[in-house]
C-alpha cells in the first residue's frame, strides 16, 4: 500500500501497519464517541481483524472526527507502528 492510501485510511479512523510477511498485519484503530458511526464501523473491523487472528487495538475516544482529535492521536498510531 501507497503512503497516500494509509495516511487516507488513517484519516478514516483506522491505520494499519504491514506486518513485514509475518502474517496478518497489525491494525490499530481509534474512533470518537461523538461519532456513533465510525465507533460502531471500527468496533466491527477491530472484531473481524481479531477473528481472522490479527493482533488489532481500538481505542474509543470523547470527540468526533476533526483536526484536533487526529492532532492528538496520529503521535499516538505513530508510536504504536513504530513499536515506541
Amino acid at each position: 500500500m501507497n503512503m497516500s492510501k494509509r495516511v487516507q485510511t488513517s484519516l478514516w479512523a483506522s491505520s494499519w501497519w504491514p506486518s513485514a510477511g509475518r502474517g496478518l498485519p497489525r491494525a490499530y484503530l481509534v474512533a470518537g464517541t461523538l461519532e456513533p458511526f465510525f465507533l460502531a464501523n471500527a468496533t466491527r473491523w477491530a472484531d473481524a481483524l481479531r477473528d481472522a487472528g490479527a493482533g488489532a487495538v481500538i481505542t474509543q475516544r470523547v470527540g468526533s472526527h476533526g483536526d484536533a482529535f487526529w492532532r492528538d492521536e496520529f503521535p499516538l498510531m505513530v508510536a504504536w507502528a513504530f513499536d515506541r
